[in-house]
């Protein structure tokens, strides 16, 4: 079992709008699937209320791979 930790910058089930990095000015919202599948969604969108043709899923296997998500986007979030 790992102990690592969520990054600081990064905020479960709470909408987020994309500051800086990859995908300005698209909102997000991250979601525990930890029941399910032990991972995390990453919902974007370029609607707030996620209706839009813009938007995405993605996918992380674990913490490690959700925080690396986040720095390979350069996601500056205000949440």
């Amino acid at each position: 079992m790992s102990h690592l930790k969520i990054n600081e910058a990064i905020k479960l089930d709470t909408l987020g709008k994309v500051l800086e990095g990859e995908d300005v000015g698209f909102y997000i919202r991250v979601k525990s699937d930890l029941e399910d599948t032990g991972g995390y969604y990453i919902f974007q969108s370029s609607s707030e209320a996620f209706d839009s043709a813009e938007t995405y899923d993605a996918w992380v296997q674990d913490i490690e791979s959700l925080n690396q998500f986040f720095i390979d986007s350069r996601w500056v979030i205000d949440w």
